[in-house]
């Protein structure tokens, strides 16, 4: 590989204290419904290390179709997708921890859980690692453990002011 002048590979400790990792990681536990299921959807696929084309499409479709991500315009979805990505990153067991802070409510938790749960569908096709993350959610959002398969979206058809945690917060960096 040629050396390019003015560009080095940074090391860990030089990226978190980047602007944007320290913003992302102060605000950890800050935001809502929409921050908490991309936080998740962001561990699923981390811990999988690959992503199955049929979750791919399930997971853009959540995220581009139902409420309350329709309502997002792209910059805002990509900037939340690209903060929590951050938070996974750096801070992946205290992303886990701080969930419920985004999730407020026994509604949103348990919702938030079958969407989660939803993108790779079903239990016999997951990988020993999806499941064991899925059950983590669980666990820490204090909700039984998975006991089947979530075949139909959680989200269709649901009105934006069902979701009480929905309202995005902005960060300090918007």
């Amino acid at each position: 590989m040629p050396y390019l002048p003015g560009r080095t590979l940074k090391n860990e400790a030089e990226l978190r204290a980047l602007p944007e990792v320290q913003s992302a990681l102060h605000h950890i536990s800050e935001g809502g419904f929409t921050e908490a299921v991309i936080r998740m959807l962001i561990l699923l696929a981390d811990s999988r290390g690959e992503v199955r084309r049929d979750r791919l499409e399930r997971a853009s479709a959540v995220l581009t179709q139902d409420e309350p991500f329709r309502s997002l315009s792209t910059d805002e979805r990509r900037q939340i997708i690209d903060e929590q990505t951050l938070v996974v990153q750096f801070e992946r067991e205290a992303a886990i921890q701080t969930l419920p802070d985004l999730l407020k409510t026994s509604e949103d938790r348990k919702l938030a859980a079958e969407v989660a749960q939803f993108v790779p569908r079903s239990i016999e096709e997951m990988s020993p690692n999806t499941l064991e993350m899925l059950q983590r959610f669980r666990h820490v959002l204090k909700l039984p453990p998975i006991s089947g398969d979530i075949t139909k979206d959680p989200l269709a058809g649901r009105g934006f002011g069902t979701l009480l945690g929905a309202t995005h917060v902005p960060s300090a960096a918007e």
